[in-house]
């Protein structure tokens, strides 16, 4: 008996979704392999931390964080950014013998977090700090869009995935950088804010305050809506985490830390602040002007950033939206990212929370969205982690030339994401209304 056409194209458009789906699954599992694999190709070769080849000097970011908690646990403690007491403790972790330091200009609290893993060899601190980082971030980050109200479970694997399969991720193992810990801490505030328990989002903003230029972000919502509790929270935590970090390294180093790092943000005597690379305005500000005026540009571009985010939050707020709340969430992220004075690649594993916009749909629908605005959004967000991988490819134009990519990808985002935002404060029906992908001709 012969087939109905209706039925024949319902089934060859049913296999294209498959076909679609598992392609972008298999991309993600694939990068995802290559990574972790590099990464083990490395440590087997005694080349992860550190490797000199033709006289050229690269080392993992995590021997920085690392010879912080050992030197938070020394009796050098209170001597924790003189650039000479740095220098000796990295010549001493990687047996070398430099003249100039790369300068450590972390906030009090990372010589905190890390002084537990000091207390391992490195090579054991860096599997423990990699293995419980991603699963504590994984895990947070599902209850985050748990908290949002996105729960099948499927789709959280799938966004789990992408968060891992992407650039981001990937960089921030392989360097070592404290993107796990960042995003476990944007996941709790996350998820305390949708379901209320101010007193977590508070310990989270705390938490958050190691990256000061992002937790600043983060109050907003708060003060805006006026949580007192969770703001009181936040104040209660920081307060006990500056006098555990001022009893470890000094209070010295605590009370003077602004202007230490103001210091090291705009000279060229230390190694290590690679202003061309970060992929807010300020890195594209720094291939074009002098330094010191793009550290300028990059902050007066905080402060607007964030008088912009007040004014979007008091409109989302007094709307009761939860879609605009969901936007609003994600706007704060991607434009803490743009317009920060301090912002790297591995950064974006941030962008991780924009799921919690995407609809309950196959990949293929997301190209029949309307308004056009939410259509450019979701295609730009689903196809994040695999683009991620396109524009590292472009490192060999120009060292800078992935983080503009990057820059420019994160400023469509903002445009986009804002008149996904207005739309939602006027009516936000739109979210659910997701047309299926046409069938194949028969």
């Amino acid at each position: 008996m012969k087939q109905p056409a209706e039925n024949k194209k319902f089934s060859l458009g049913k296999l294209l979704q498959i076909f679609v789906n598992a392609v972008y699954l298999a991309l993600l599992v694939a990068f995802l392999i290559g990574a972790i694999g590099n990464i083990a190709e490395l440590f087997g070769k005694k080349m992860y931390f550190s490797s000199v080849i033709n006289d050229h000097l690269t080392f993992s970011d995590f021997v920085l964080f690392y010879m912080c908690g050992k030197m938070a646990l020394s009796a050098d403690a209170h001597h924790v950014y003189e650039p000479a007491v740095q220098l000796k403790w990295f010549n001493q972790l990687l047996s070398l013998n430099l003249s100039r330091p790369f300068y450590a200009q972390y906030m009090p609290l990372v010589f905190l977090f890390w002084a537990p893993l000091a207390l391992l060899p490195m090579a054991q601190a860096y599997i423990v700090w990699a293995f419980g980082s991603v699963l504590v971030t994984l895990s947070s980050m599902t209850m985050a869009i748990r908290a949002a109200g996105r729960t099948s479970a499927v789709r959280i694997g799938a966004v789990l995935l992408a968060i891992m399969g992407g650039f981001p991720a990937m960089l921030s193992l392989r360097m070592g950088q404290q993107a796990f810990l960042l995003v476990s801490f944007e996941s709790w505030f996350v998820w305390g804010w949708f379901q209320k328990l101010d007193i977590l989002s508070g310990a989270a903003l705390a938490c958050l305050s190691f990256k000061p230029h992002y937790c600043l972000f983060f109050a907003i919502p708060a003060l805006v809506g006026r949580r007192w509790k969770l703001l009181i929270a936040a104040a209660v935590f920081e307060i006990i985490l500056l006098i555990m970090a001022g009893m470890m390294i000094g209070w010295s180093n605590v009370l003077n830390y602004p202007a230490i790092v103001l210091y090291a943000d705009n000279t060229g005597e230390y190694l290590g602040v690679n202003a061309p690379i970060m992929v807010s305005i300020r890195g594209l500000a720094t291939v074009l002007l002098p330094q010191a005026l793009a550290y300028r540009i990059g902050f007066i571009a905080m402060v607007l950033g964030m008088l912009t985010m007040a004014f979007v939050w008091r409109r989302t707020l007094v709307s009761g939206s939860k879609v605009a709340a969901r936007f609003a969430i994600c706007l704060t992220v991607v434009m803490c990212l743009v317009t920060s004075p301090h912002s790297h690649a591995y950064d974006l594993l941030m962008l991780g929370i924009l799921a919690i916009t995407l609809p309950n749909a196959p990949i293929l629908s997301i190209f029949r969205l309307q308004p056009l605005s939410w259509r450019i959004w979701c295609i730009i967000v689903y196809l994040y982690p695999l683009w991620s991988w396109a524009a590292f490819m472009l490192c060999p134009l120009s060292i800078s030339a992935p983080s503009i990519a990057f820059f420019l990808t994160n400023v469509a985002l903002l445009v986009t994401g804002s008149s996904c935002l207005k739309l939602a404060l006027k009516d936000e029906s739109f979210f659910e209304l997701v047309p299926e992908p046409p069938a194949p001709a028969a």
